[in-house]
């Protein structure tokens, strides 16, 4: 397998804009002792939009690849809800103002951060339904909210009703 240097290289710059924006490696002891203590922790770990971002960059992986993509984040605490606000219609979003400032807000790029958060939700619900024996078939981790179409207020009363299903 050919390793990738590039590949590297973004992976830990985004890996990196992470660790300064909420050093979620620094914190773990800080987050699990307030889990055990009963203690609600929400946070924004920008975890897998690393794995995204930088796959979609290298679009199309190697398997070697796409699974050094996902290392960056073994080790991190595993959250209870994971919610990817994806859109239902492309061509809302790209009205939006800021849109294509930035060398990787195009259209094409977009669709391919969706179709490798798509690959991950898939894999990250199969890993956990395989160490688990209660064969439940809805998603545990990964729920998609439509992020066009809707007021901010339909979308935030969506994510709720996700985590007050679960409480």
């Amino acid at each position: 397998m050919q390793f990738n240097p590039v590949l590297e290289s973004i992976g830990k710059v985004h890996s990196a804009i992470r660790y300064k924006i909420y050093p979620v490696w620094e914190r773990q002891d800080e987050i699990s002792n307030a889990l055990k203590a009963g203690i609600s922790v929400v946070v924004d770990r920008y975890s897998y939009s690393g794995i995204a971002n930088t796959a979609a960059k290298f679009h199309p992986l190697s398997e070697f690849d796409w699974k050094w993509c996902r290392s960056m984040e073994y080790g991190l605490l595993q959250p209870d809800f994971i919610f990817c606000l994806a859109p239902e219609n492309f061509a809302e979003i790209s009205v939006r103002d800021a849109f294509s400032d930035k060398k990787f807000e195009t259209m094409d790029f977009q669709k391919r951060i969706l179709i490798y958060y798509g690959r991950l939700s898939r894999e990250m619900e199969s890993e956990l339904s395989e160490n688990d024996d209660t064969n439940e078939r809805e998603p545990r981790l990964w729920h998609w909210i439509p992020a066009t179409g809707q007021t901010v207020d339909e979308t935030h009363s969506c994510i709720m009703s996700i985590i007050d299903s679960k409480l």
